[in-house]
């Protein structure tokens, strides 16, 4: 959450169509808001449901996924990385069991896979973090991705968790005993905790030593 003066230029007119107006800035808003939960939360890694928080800044009694979809896409536009959409597809039809861990909200899962065109992720597999009122690197999160990966047979080191973060993804899933891998499109240090490391997700299909 940071201060965005271009981003709330985009809400404002949003707000507007639906009859609402905000005489400050509404990312600003959003950020303080935000601080002031975490600081007040008895737990560490603390998360809300950004749809109670909009509803609280506007007065309302609720913010619908669809309304926060759209005041998401104003504050911060999905970008699929590269190469996502032909491995997410790639390996959904080679019989993997999809799953997504992630620090999300309401409208992520929906958009996400419509700018995918499917959905590639099996449900019981998906833990997003407003679900849980805990964001990562929580090892809550972790382990109940485990427990269900556990009901379907699957045991830790048959699973790859796959991020972009050493110390919200990678030390988290290696404490569970999943296997590692680092999506780095940058030039950094190779982590020594990952069991692999790339930088575009077309390289998983070597790891996981797939024919073309």
């Amino acid at each position: 959450m940071r201060f965005d003066p271009v981003a709330d230029l985009r809400i404002h007119e949003l707000l507007h169509q639906h009859g609402h107006h905000l005489e400050e800035s509404p990312t600003r808003r959003l950020e303080l808001a935000v601080k002031q939960y975490h600081s007040q939360a008895a737990q560490p890694f603390p998360e809300i449901d950004l749809r109670r928080l909009w509803a609280t800044l506007l007065g309302v009694d609720e913010v619908s996924t669809e309304w926060l979809t759209g005041l998401e896409h104003a504050r911060q536009p999905l970008r699929l990385m590269p190469s996502a959409r032909e491995t997410l597809a790639m390996l959904s039809a080679r019989g993997f069991a999809l799953g997504l861990l992630s620090n999300a909200q309401a409208d992520t899962l929906p958009t996400l896979c419509r700018e995918l065109g499917a959905k590639p992720f099996v449900d019981d597999l998906c833990v997003l973090s407003y679900q849980h009122g805990v964001a990562k690197p929580s090892a809550r999160l972790f382990k109940l991705l485990v427990a269900r990966l556990a009901a379907r047979g699957i045991v830790p080191e048959a699973a790859v968790l796959v991020g972009n973060d050493p110390l919200h993804d990678i030390l988290p899933a290696k404490a569970t005993g999943m296997k590692t891998v680092l999506l780095a499109p940058g030039p950094i240090p190779p982590d020594p905790e990952a069991d692999a490391q790339i930088s575009d997700l077309s390289q998983l299909r070597g790891f996981l030593a797939l024919e073309t």
